[in-house]
């Protein structure tokens, strides 16, 4: 008998092994793909001088102010880069025109006059709305909001169309309307309830991180595909790969995880799965959580992948790359400068573009062919920079059913669903607490934690 079954072999399952593993426990880590890592994959595409193209599939970095990730990858000894050293901006398009971000604004939250009076992207009466933030009572009733809701109320309409939507409902590819404000971003609820202002409580936040010189965001020397590749090469228990589970069971000894041909018993299960996979293993024996699992729901998400001669690129890639808001109606959610962005992504002379789609404002994108994908990107970076010339690489990636999406009520959700799973039984992965990879690992290793602390000792059973 396994301590834990792992389900799922994405960053979630591997980080529970991972930690599994640091605690003594055995475990079994089932995966029902022929490959370990999940969302986390990066291509080296070769051919174009001494280094590749490091073409991301998933996510290109984490934040390391969650630093479950950074920490962990620092213990594993993998290479980790900062942000380039660029101008810490952001263009966002808009009536068709490029603008930068203004200095000081902070996803959403302008921290200085200035810059922001002096900017080319907001009206006259949308930055006075902006700047009255500081004068608007907090909110006093409890109970979540939408991310939409949250941001008109406290900055006004054109900084939701032109920041919260592009900039926050990007990071969930989620329509902000419905998009949770307290699942998502709930350090700007703590900020307007400790300080009763976003600007005054992110100035408080600043002033207090001064003299820290790590990098907000870093990635991986050789893509973040590499993070996975090595958690995986420091799991040593048992792994299977091509096994999907069929049914979660429990008898008088304890639970039986099936598969096409064999029966598993385990003291412990960790799902890391999609929650309507999860659902399905879950309904013989606890069908109200599958139920709630099954309302959960996902949406795709894709990006294509775009070399260029550096020469063919004629506007400079002076920033992290590009927002477009809903208003704009463009084909597609936005730009990353990759080789501008990190180090180590394109060969010398090349540029790498990574243009996204697929988010609320262009699901219809997902069902087009690669062909055509190709031919929209190129269309949509001819209108934004200027790009006329042929691309000398491209790769497209579509994510169906990728992306958790965090509706108004989320945490309300999720913790009613994590009190009703028996007990042995734990959840973990993007679902639950985040979508990013911090968020992630941290709910593995609380997972694990809750686990340990259960399981009696082996000379009990």
């Amino acid at each position: 008998m396994f301590d834990v079954v792992i389900v799922g072999g994405g960053i979630a399952g591997l980080a529970t092994a991972w930690y599994a593993q640091k605690a003594g426990l055995n475990y079994l880590l089932l995966e029902s793909t022929d490959r370990l890592g999940g969302l986390a994959q990066s291509e080296q595409v070769h051919g174009f001088g001494d280094l590749p193209f490091t073409v991301e599939h998933g996510p290109d970095g984490i934040i390391t102010r969650k630093p479950w990730a950074y920490e962990l990858a620092q213990e594993m000894g993998i290479d980790v880069i900062p942000l380039n050293d660029l101008p810490r901006r952001i263009y966002v398009w808009s009536y068709g025109q490029l603008h930068s971000l203004p200095d000081g604004v902070h996803l959403l939250v302008p921290t200085k006059v200035q810059p922001l009076l002096q900017s080319s992207l907001f009206t006259w009466p949308g930055k006075l709305r902006m700047l009255a933030e500081q004068f608007i009572p907090a909110r006093e009733e409890d109970g979540d909001e939408s991310v939409a809701s949250f941001i008109r109320r406290r900055l006004g309409m054109e900084a939701l169309n032109k920041l919260g939507e592009p900039m926050l409902g990007g990071v969930y590819n989620a329509d902000v309307e419905q998009m949770s404000i307290g699942a998502t971003f709930g350090q700007f609820v703590t900020l307007e309830r400790k300080h009763g202002s976003l600007i005054r409580g992110m100035k408080a936040r600043m002033s207090a991180a001064q003299g820290s010189n790590k990098s907000a965001l870093v990635s991986m020397r050789d893509g973040m595909g590499s993070f996975a590749d090595a958690l995986a090469a420091y799991v040593t228990g048992e792994v299977r790969l091509n096994t999907p589970v069929h049914a979660i069971t429990r008898d008088e000894d304890g639970l039986n995880v099936t598969l096409e041909d064999d029966v598993i018993p385990a003291r412990a299960v960790v799902l890391t799965t999609p929650a309507s996979v999860s659902a399905g293993l879950l309904r013989e024996i606890v069908p109200d959580v599958a139920t709630g699992l099954e309302s959960i729901r996902y949406e795709g998400v894709g990006s294509v992948s775009l070399g260029y001669h550096a020469e063919d690129i004629p506007h400079a890639l002076d920033a992290y790359g590009v927002v477009i808001p809903r208003t704009e109606k463009r084909r597609i959610d936005g730009i990353t400068f990759a080789s501008a962005k990190w180090e180590n992504r394109a060969p010398e002379g090349y540029h790498l573009l990574r243009v996204f789609f697929g988010g609320p404002n262009t699901r219809e994108t997902l069902n087009s062919s690669d062909n055509d994908i190709v031919a929209t990107a190129q269309h949509e970076l001819r209108e934004i920079l200027g790009i006329t010339a042929e691309p000398v690489m491209t790769r497209v990636k579509k994510l169906t059913a990728a992306y958790p999406q965090y509706d108004v009520g989320h945490s309300e959700r999720i913790a009613k669903i994590k009190t009703n799973l028996p007990e042995g039984i734990e959840l973990a992965g993007l679902t639950y607490g985040g979508v990013g990879i911090p968020d992630t690992i941290r709910g593995a290793k609380e997972a694990v934690d809750r686990i340990s602390k259960r399981l009696p000792q082996r000379d009990e059973v």
